[in-house]
């Protein structure tokens, strides 16, 4: 699009006037007497400047072979100020899908639950079964879980074991079993000796027991987390041992 450029086209644009009221066009009424609406040269030179100018705003240059530009220059315009927004994640805002019912009993990654599915999300994942939140009975009571569905706890699945041919003194050990262990032994040593329980992953004594003289046998038990290491053994002198035993 170009201005006007009819011979009687002028060079300057003339001053615009605010004189008479904004109106609608009319075709007029000749048996009325109304005579049709005439734009003017203000008018025509306005909506001119106006398709124009936003052919500028959009980067384009007025062209009189083109009439197309108005459309280009508006879609070139918004376009500029598009904003791409990717997928949210815990650091960057961005748009995330909320999850379906399916997506939430399953803990799906990748959705979000709004606060108000929160209570359905929760119900979706109670019961007694592994890894479900527990949900009130009818009673308004706790149900009972069976072992089946209860993992990692201490006391569950454990028990007192005599593992006495298997230890020997000064020999450290490691508790693998995924959950503390309980290691109850029976020793003397001599008159200054004194016997320490060793619990540690890095060679720190943390356990010590009492001393004792070479004619007495004491107990001397110790818990031992996941993961530790433990030894029976002296600070002086030497120990003995004559039972060993061990809640795993």
């Amino acid at each position: 699009m170009q201005r006007v450029k009819t011979a009687t086209a002028v060079t300057s644009r003339p001053a615009y006037t605010e004189t008479g009221a904004p109106g609608y066009f009319t075709s007029g009424d000749a048996v009325a007497a109304i005579p049709a609406t005439v734009p003017g040269a203000q008018w025509f030179n306005q909506i001119q400047e106006e398709i124009l100018n936003a052919i500028k705003a959009g980067g384009l240059t007025p062209d009189a072979t083109r009439d197309d530009q108005l459309a280009a220059a508006i879609a070139q315009m918004i376009a500029a100020k598009a904003v791409t927004i990717g997928e949210a994640s815990e650091t960057v805002a961005g748009i995330i899908k909320l999850a379906t019912a399916q997506q939430m009993s399953t803990a799906a990654s990748g959705v979000a639950v709004t606060p108000d599915k929160l209570g359905t999300a929760a119900l979706l994942n109670a019961g007694t079964a592994a890894n479900q939140l527990l949900q009130l009975n009818s009673a308004g009571a706790l149900p009972v879980v069976s072992a089946a569905n209860v993992t990692g706890i201490f006391g569950q699945g454990q028990a007192w074991a005599n593992v006495t041919a298997s230890r020997a003194v000064d020999t450290y050990y490691t508790n693998n079993t995924g959950r503390p262990i309980i290691v109850s032994i029976r020793a003397n040593a001599g008159t200054t000796a004194s016997v320490v329980g060793l619990v540690s992953s890095d060679g720190v004594a943390v356990s010590f027991g009492p001393g004792f003289a070479s004619t007495t046998i004491l107990p001397l038990s110790l818990l031992v987390p996941n993961g530790f290491q433990y030894r029976l053994g002296a600070t002086t002198g030497s120990v003995t041992f004559y039972d060993w035993m061990e809640y795993r």
